[in-house]
Parts: C-alpha cells; sequence; structure tokens
C-alpha cells in the first residue's frame, strides 16, 4: 500500500514538475499596446509599429517606425509619415555605452545625441541628452537601479524645470515593455528606465526644488502569464493603457 501510495505521489509531482516546465517555455510577444501596433521579423526581433487611433485602427498617413539589427543589436530605426522619411536614429555600442543619433529627413548632419552608460550587467545607470543645433541644452539622468528596477531617477539641467528627482515603487509582475527592451511607442528616447524594469510601476513620487512632491498611483490587471495587460491611474475607473500579448 506504501508503495501504492508512493507511486502517485511521484505521478503527481512529475504532472505538475511538466504543467510548471509547460508555462516557463511559454513566449510572450507584445503585438499591440494604446495607440500602436507591433510587427515582427521571423526570428522574433521587432519590424516596424505603427500607429494607432483611439479605437485601435490604422491611422491613414500615419507614423510608422522600422526597425533595422546586426547581430542581433538594434541599429537604425526609420521613422516615416505614410511614404515619407521624417527621420531616423542610429545606434553605436562600445563595452559600457550606446549611443543614439538622430537625423532629420534626408539630413546628413547629426541633429540631437542621446548617451546611455550601462553598469557590469548592462543595465541604464545614466543618460545624457544632448542637442547639436541648440549648444547648450542638455539634461542628465542618473538611475539608481535595485533588484532588476530603477527605483530612482534624478533629473539635472542648466535649466530649472529639468531638475527633479523621481522615485518609484513596483509590483513582482511582469513588465510588458521590458519583452523588446526597447521603447515600443513613439517616443525620442528608446531605451528608457521604463523598457529595463522587471516590474510595473505602482507609485511614482516626482519632486522638484521648492515645491511639494507630486504623487501618482497605477493599477493593472494581469493575464495568465503575469504580465500587466491594463493599467489603471490614481484610482481611477478607466484604463489609461493596454497591452495586448500572443503567447505560444
Amino acid at each position: 500500500m506504501k508503495k501504492l501510495w508512493f507511486a502517485l505521489l511521484l505521478v503527481l509531482i512529475l504532472a505538475q514538475c511538466s504543467e510548471d516546465d509547460s508555462k516557463s517555455k511559454t513566449t510572450c510577444r507584445l503585438v499591440r499596446q494604446k495607440y500602436a501596433s507591433i510587427e515582427y521579423y521571423d526570428n522574433g526581433q521587432v519590424f516596424a509599429i505603427r500607429q494607432l487611433d483611439a479605437d485601435n485602427e490604422p491611422v491613414e498617413n500615419g507614423t510608422r517606425r522600422e526597425f533595422e539589427f546586426e547581430d542581433g543589436k538594434l541599429v537604425r530605426i526609420d521613422e516615416r509619415n505614410g511614404d515619407e522619411l521624417s527621420r531616423y536614429f542610429l545606434f553605436e555600442y562600445s563595452l559600457n555605452q550606446i549611443i543614439q543619433k538622430e537625423y532629420f529627413d534626408e539630413d546628413p548632419d547629426v541633429d540631437y545625441i542621446v548617451t546611455y552608460s550601462l553598469d557590469e550587467k548592462g543595465q541604464i545607470i545614466q543618460k545624457v541628452n544632448e542637442s547639436v543645433n541648440s549648444p547648450g541644452y542638455s539634461f542628465t539622468q542618473s538611475y539608481q537601479n535595485e533588484a532588476g528596477n530603477v527605483v530612482r531617477v534624478i533629473t539635472t539641467s542648466d535649466e530649472d524645470q529639468l531638475n527633479f528627482n523621481q522615485e518609484f515603487e513596483f509590483d513582482s509582475k511582469r513588465n510588458p515593455n521590458a519583452i523588446t527592451g526597447f521603447e515600443m511607442y513613439f517616443v525620442d528616447d528608446i531605451f528608457s528606465y521604463r523598457t529595463q524594469n522587471s516590474n510595473n510601476i505602482l507609485k511614482s513620487t516626482t519632486t522638484y526644488e521648492g515645491e511639494e512632491p507630486r504623487v501618482s498611483t497605477y493599477s493593472y490587471t494581469y493575464d495568465s502569464q503575469g504580465y500587466a495587460i491594463e493599467m489603471f491611474a490614481n484610482g481611477g475607473p478607466d484604463r489609461v493603457w493596454f497591452y495586448d500579448f500572443e503567447c505560444k
């Protein structure tokens, strides 16, 4: 009888392990979020993002970004409005830096440079934004990383309105923005603290010098894989962002 119970117990344990292994092997990719749909190459790397309207329909002659990779690294993004190239980004890599250069139209002269400094784990610890066409305009962000998340960002600049601190608290669930490792929306900084956080921000506290802290709170609903699929802000009933996945 003891042998029978042991055999049954072993079967249950193996079945549970098999189920857990199946979950762990499930891969998901982000295919849509608010205002953007995402397409992929056959190898799973991002091919393009397209602008969507408030009804999640493609915008006629809307913004589109196309991604180009070499040896697994992002090296170029073309941004088009309709069929017209409006600007493009080039990326250079070294041991502890990523340099992002922004160009407008077909102009061969760089307009804007973002330099990302990385630690030994490849996480961003500092970001410097510099305008080439507006000398003197620049700002620096320093990141404090803890347990896979950026818990503090310090922004400094010659401009008073760009001097502020941000502190973050997180949930324990999976961050959709970390799937690709770079922004899947039409922003200027392709890499950011949002894309390297393992988890989702629950609370953000922003403090400008001489002012009271500004606090924002967030809540989420999650799918069966633990990814956030809806985001709500400051206790409001309406979602402010959403994510759609394909998992297999």
